[in-house]
């Protein structure tokens, strides 16, 4: 029996069977070493672009970057994918067009649903002039001088958000 499990290694040794399976497996611990590397240098390189930039430049949108962080388990990948998101959203534009078009009962809706995602994003710039539009929506009667002016507000706010956003 001995001879014939020395003939079975021999063999495998021939075809180049035994070196792929220790070439599979250091292939295996490769790759992961690999990923690892890249994952790493992924978060070094974020850590550079967005220590200083996008933290300065979100602060400049009134976003209180630490505590919201916070909110994204201190993920900063997480929250920038969240805001690429929000520049996806079309809440914002519905709420320009229900105002415009003095349909009030349709623009509270989407007037609370945006201050809700400025809100969890932590975009206070738009929050300070949704919030009190959304108020304003509540109930009757409107007043179309102070909703023209939060609407006008946000709308500024909205629009430096997307560019800031936008170049992250």
């Amino acid at each position: 029996m001995g001879d014939t499990v020395t003939d079975a290694v021999t063999g495998m040794r021939q075809k180049g069977l035994l070196f792929s399976v220790k070439y599979r497996k250091l292939k295996t611990v490769y790759e992961a070493v690999v990923r690892i590397a890249q994952r790493d240098l992924i978060e070094i390189k974020n850590k550079i672009r967005w220590g200083i930039t996008m933290k300065e430049q979100l602060m400049a949108l009134k976003v209180q970057y630490d505590e919201v962080l916070g909110r994204f388990l201190g993920k900063e990948d997480f929250y920038l994918r969240m805001l690429k998101k929000f520049l996806d959203d079309k809440n914002f534009e519905g709420l320009e067009m229900a105002v415009q078009a003095k349909e009030w009962p349709e623009a509270f809706k989407y007037a609370h649903t945006v201050k809700g995602l400025c809100g969890n994003l932590g975009l206070d710039g738009i929050l300070e002039y949704v919030a009190p539009l959304t108020e304003e929506l509540r109930n009757e009667p409107y007043s179309e001088g102070r909703i023209a002016e939060y609407m006008s507000g946000a709308a500024e706010q909205y629009r430096k958000a997307v560019e800031v956003i936008s170049a992250l």
